[in-house]
């Protein structure tokens, strides 16, 4: 499964093919940076092992961690 740093890192080697109010922006635009910090702490949660049956589960082929996220379950499990 990826890091924080490497889902953010995959960010900025992706096609430039988002339109933000009507402009072809980066995906490293930093409107979008609260966004992508949300996505990175998943896959900070997914290898916290108190939270990896919440947060990840087993791609049957080939076996790797996958991440999966649901706001309902999140909001129900998670502290705080």
């Amino acid at each position: 499964m990826r890091t924080k740093e490497q889902y953010l890192e995959g960010l900025s080697k992706m096609k430039r093919n988002l339109y933000y109010n009507g402009e072809k922006i980066g995906r490293d635009n930093e409107d979008f940076t609260p966004s992508y910090n949300i996505m990175g702490t998943t896959f900070e949660l997914a290898a916290n092992p108190e939270y990896e049956g919440l947060m990840s589960a087993t791609w049957p082929a080939p076996a790797k961690g996958v991440l999966q996220t649901s706001a309902r379950s999140m909001a129900a499990d998670l502290p705080g």
